[in-house]
């Protein structure tokens, strides 16, 4: 360890005087000159040797308390950093009575204990004690403040607050080790101790000036005054300036997790933190997202989207099939029978046109009606039979057709109409069945949507005729849609089939019965000179059958 000294020679011995150094082990001070001990010897100086055993050391620690052993402070010597420096000194000058010190003790103990010999010799380690409760003149005992074997007490006499240590040596009792002394955080101005402002700190006893007072550092705060040192920043707050009375807590979109920070993070995308001074950011819930840092909530997933995990920075799209109506969904609905949605990322499905159907969940797309069906408003889960009378000859179509006057369907689900067969017919669209031909009336061709009446000169005497029957020779039908033929009346005859109307008996003939087929000639002696008669008149003058006159010539 380095010195300052300066040499001088007295009786024969070398002398050595500290000059604001650091003095060290093995040298005692006698009226302020440094000794070597090795040059007074063992037993000169043997009794103040074990007399001061706990005394304090130049290497006095001022924050733990510790020292060197066989040291006692010296007052106006300054050591290193500022401090007032602990050295040994005689309280007496060995006697010249001591020639030699059986009682000595060289075993190394503890801080807290001595070295004694019993009384067969043997070295031991004992530890006193002082008694806490002991009340040192001069001081307030309950301004004192234990430290382990130390006890600082407030001072009675100026600075006012300052403070005085006694510790506790070997022998068990309390020995004043320092002068009164401004205590940590505060500093002397005038004969007061002062306490430092909030913002600063002093760790250091025996401060003079305010000067002396520290800016907390970045990261670190006192909220009250006069402190020794400063606090840090918990987690969730922070301070970037120093010489600061508190901490700031992180802004909501932030946080730190580690104490004495100078600065928060970000909530990474997919996190967020809703509130200040929080150490730790959240995961987004399920259907929510954030795909920005630095952010103090979520985003609802928009409608035809969705998210099922925590912490998401994007949201799905809900695929083809599938939707999601209100935001904020975790997970995406089937789109219902009836409907269907062919797109990715939508919010509704829409309702299968009419013609077409679907009967499952999640369709992408909807079926036609088969031919034969139908469906008349949209969003149907199946399609109608086209009812009898009509029929879908397409598929996908929202409605049938009706059969054609002619045609008739009389089954569900038709795809084609029937014609009606000769003999019937259909006069208006949409019928299940066709009708017969009425009596008078006939159709030779299937469908037809009306019957023909038999011409004159025929009948039909029966329903669903094809054909029409001619009236046979002696009768006739004078109009169209007759079911019989009438009789040539007396004095007309018909000689051939399927006519409309009947001859009158010429001249010279006559008929006398309904449905003649020929007249009969006037006989003998008898005449007839008007055609369409029934009788003959008699003549004696005619002398030839189908006479027209009656005359000899």
């Amino acid at each position: 360890m380095k010195l300052f000294v300066i040499h001088v020679v007295i009786a024969g011995l070398t002398l050595l005087s500290g000059v604001n150094g650091e003095y060290t082990k093995y040298y005692r001070l006698d009226a302020r000159i440094l000794r070597n001990f090795s040059d007074v010897g063992e037993q000169t100086c043997c009794k103040e040797c074990t007399a001061y055993t706990n005394c304090q050391s130049i290497n006095y620690n001022m924050l733990n308390h510790s020292c060197e052993l066989n040291y006692e402070h010296v007052s106006g010597l300054t050591g290193k950093n500022g401090h007032q420096e602990y050295v040994y000194m005689d309280k007496a000058h060995c006697s010249s009575l001591f020639t030699s010190c059986p009682n000595m003790c060289n075993l190394t103990c503890a801080a807290n204990q001595k070295c004694e010999r019993t009384s067969n010799n043997l070295q031991i380690c004992i530890t006193t004690e002082c008694d806490p409760s002991d009340v040192i003149p001069g001081i307030i005992p309950e301004e004192r403040r234990e430290i382990g074997r130390s006890i600082w007490f407030r001072c009675t006499i100026p600075p006012t607050r300052s403070r005085q240590l006694y510790t506790c040596n070997t022998d068990g009792q309390w020995v004043k080790h320092s002068e009164c002394q401004c205590w940590y955080g505060t500093y002397l101005n005038g004969d007061v101790c002062t306490e430092c402002p909030a913002g600063k700190h002093l760790p250091h006893i025996g401060s003079v000036g305010s000067g002396s007072c520290i800016n907390c550092s970045a990261g670190y705060y006192t909220s009250n005054l006069g402190q020794g040192w400063c606090s840090i920043c918990p987690v969730g707050y922070f301070q970037s300036s120093s010489g600061q009375s508190s901490c700031q807590p992180c802004p909501a979109g932030r946080y730190i997790n580690v104490e004495g920070a100078t600065s928060c993070k970000k909530c990474p995308a997919g996190k967020y933190s809703e509130t200040p001074g929080q150490t730790r950011c959240s995961n987004c819930t399920v259907g929510y997202f954030q795909n920005s840092s630095g952010q103090s909530s979520c985003q609802p997933c928009p409608a035809g989207t969705y998210i099922n995990v925590e912490g998401a920075t994007s949201c799905k799209e809900c695929p083809a099939g599938k939707y999601s109506e209100t935001p904020g969904q975790t997970r995406c609905s089937n789109c219902t029978v009836g409907y269907f949605q062919n797109c990715s990322g939508q919010s509704s499905c829409q309702p299968c046109p009419a013609g077409t159907y679907i009967n499952v969940e999640g369709a992408t797309s909807c079926k036609e009606c088969p031919a034969g069906k139908y469906s008349e408003t949209p969003g149907q889960t199946g399609c109608s039979n086209c009812t009898e009378g009509y029929y879908q000859s397409s598929s996908g179509q929202s409605s049938c057709q009706p059969c054609p006057a002619g045609t008739y369907i009389n089954v569900e689900g038709a795809t084609s109409c029937k014609e009606c067969p000769a003999g019937k017919y259909s006069e208006t669209p949409g019928q299940t069945r066709c009708s017969n031909c009425t009596v008078g009336y006939f159709q030779n061709s299937s469908g037809q949507s009306s019957c023909q009446p038999c011409p004159a000169g025929t009948y039909i005497n029966v329903e669903g005729a094809t054909s029409c029957k001619e009236c046979p020779a002696g009768k006739y039908s004078e109009t169209p849609g007759q079911t019989r033929c009438s009789n040539c009346t007396v004095g007309y005859f018909q000689n051939s089939s399927g006519q409309s109307s009947c001859q009158s008996c010429p001249a010279g003939s006559y008929v006398n019965v309904e449905g003649a087929t020929s007249c009969m000639l006037c006989p003998w002696y008898t005449y007839q000179p008007s055609s369409g008669k029934t009788y003959c008149a008699p003549c004696l003058l005619a002398h030839s059958e189908g006479s027209t006159s009656c005359s000899l010539f």
